[in-house]
């Protein structure tokens, strides 16, 4: 399982999909080192490696947004999408303490591969 922070709540939003855009194709820049030496970064997506990881990082960026009085950029909701194989998805792990991993696959096959919808400030750790 790996766990991507999501704009909808429900499964069968047919806005789904949407959620899981690469970096690239959402606009976003190179603003690391290693992104700008390794461009095809962006053409995935991040997404943490637990539950509580994902819930970490969206606390971290709820405090963030309020102490600059500005909305939250990430996503409301937590999708747990289940990743086996054959599927066709591509995962980098560098084994990073904050859990984070880079996928790469289709929008539509993520979305189906989607469990469940959560909100991250009540799942427990």
């Amino acid at each position: 399982m790996v766990y991507r922070f999501v704009r909808v709540d429900d499964l069968e939003d047919p806005v789904l999909p949407t959620q899981f855009r690469s970096d690239r194709e959402n606009g976003m820049i190179s603003l690391f080192r290693r992104e700008r030496r390794y461009p095809e970064l962006l053409d995935g997506m991040s997404v943490y490696g637990s539950p509580a990881a994902a819930g970490r990082l969206w606390l971290k960026c709820r405090e963030t947004a309020r102490e600059r009085g500005e909305p939250m950029r990430i996503g409301a909701y937590v999708a747990e999408v289940e990743l086996t194989p054959g599927q066709e998805f591509s995962i980098e792990d560098l084994h990073e303490d904050n859990e984070h991993l880079t996928i790469w696959g289709d929008p539509d096959r993520l979305a189906a591969a989607t469990r469940r919808i959560y909100a991250p400030a009540t799942e427990p750790e």
